[in-house]
């Protein structure tokens, strides 16, 4: 108690060597090994957690909760494998325990094997028939797996018997979302937020149906109350800086997909983002850059390689921008588009022949193509 006194003051020095003096005064009590590694996981000190639950089960102590640490720590470590034994092992010593039977579901569900998530979380129901969370899991599962019948036979009963179930909101909003029905859905995901005031995702995706209908304000409202539930979000912060960036406060789009590629480096949609952010504040070459990255690594479309084109020529290296419009000519759904920046860069060094033979190419491959006939009248 006193070390959940701490903890809650944020006094996590104290929490912490009250809990571990519990633990080296009572090593032989079970409860004592599980608060402390809960504690560490709530601190994201996942190696110290497992830690904790492997020494106390060397000690022979048994607790559910241990192999779930484990497991947990194990699962974060790319140990997939090893993590999925210490949750079946969970589930085989205490098959009385309902969260064992969670988190060997969640486990399924992480590896996207709704089917056997499905059928963990169905088992787990018929010893817990009464548990709504393992029915809207069931529900989850289904609509994750493209079922989307099978999970409204579950919602729609569900909602009726508990309308005031948020995340059965959440769900529904979602399984309406997929199925293109998006003012139905948004609805139901204020309802969510509305009964789930603690749900990131409610609050996300009711931001998000705003961000979709050009709400930015409202929106930005929205998903500042996902983040501050869950800070972490990288789809939460890639919205926000989207945001930002279309009501031209750039200064804070740049800082939030910063933060964004701070928790996963090299994200490609963030870097590009930050690309476009880069160009809105005429910082041409940090644009180029993030341009360069994501075309790198990816094959891009013809509206990125474009921009790129511009970028070069927004800096001033025209033989760059040259070679970008040539390349992406042939691909960009508007032909006289880059033709005409071709055209521009060959007048302005006093070549006009080059530049009407570039139109030529692309008459004869497009004779009655009348914007590139018009650039070339231009010429």
């Amino acid at each position: 108690a006193l070390a959940g006194f701490y903890e809650k003051r944020k006094m996590y020095d104290l929490a912490k060597e009250k809990l571990r003096q519990i633990v080296h005064r009572f090593p032989n009590i079970g409860e004592s090994h599980v608060a402390y590694g809960q504690y560490r996981v709530r601190r994201e000190q996942l190696k110290d957690a497992y830690n904790i639950s492997e020494m106390a089960l060397k000690l022979g102590i048994q607790h559910p909760t241990l192999y779930h640490i484990k497991a947990y720590f194990e699962y974060k470590n790319g140990e997939k494998k090893t993590a999925l034994r210490d949750y079946e092992a969970a589930v085989k010593l205490f098959p009385e325990d309902k969260t064992s039977w969670e988190f060997l579901g969640n486990y399924y569900r992480m590896t996207k094997d709704y089917a056997k998530a499905r059928a963990i979380y169905q088992r787990a129901l018929e010893k817990w028939p009464d548990t709504l969370g393992l029915q809207l899991n069931i529900a989850d599962m289904y609509y994750r797996d493209g079922r989307m019948k099978k999970a409204a036979s579950i919602l729609d009963p569900f909602l009726t018997e508990y309308p005031n179930n948020g995340r059965a909101h959440f769900l529904q909003g979602k399984l309406l979302r997929k199925e293109g029905e998006k003012t139905e859905a948004k609805q139901q995901f204020l309802l969510a937020k509305k009964y789930d005031s603690d749900s990131a995702d409610a609050f996300f995706y009711y931001g998000l149906s705003l961000f979709e209908e050009r709400q930015y304000e409202n929106a930005k409202e929205e998903i500042t109350s996902a983040l501050n539930l869950k800070p972490d979000s990288i789809k939460a912060l890639m919205i926000l800086a989207e945001i930002y960036y279309r009501i031209n406060d750039d200064e804070r789009a740049l800082t939030t997909v910063n933060k964004l590629l701070g928790l996963q480096p090299g994200e490609l949609d963030a870097t590009l983002l930050r690309g476009k952010i880069n160009a809105q504040m005429e910082d041409y070459r940090a644009a180029i850059k993030d341009y360069q990255y994501v075309l790198a690594r990816r094959s891009g479309t013809a509206q990125e390689r474009f921009k790129l084109a511009e970028l070069f020529e927004a800096e001033g290296n025209l033989d760059k921008a040259l070679n970008a419009y040539l390349a992406v000519a042939d691909i960009y759904p508007d032909k006289s588009k880059p033709l005409a920046k071709i055209a521009n860069i060959y007048l302005n060094r006093n070549q006009p022949k080059k530049a009407i033979n570039i139109c030529d190419v692309f008459l004869k491959k497009m004779p009655e193509n009348l914007k590139i006939a018009m650039v070339k009248a231009h010429v």
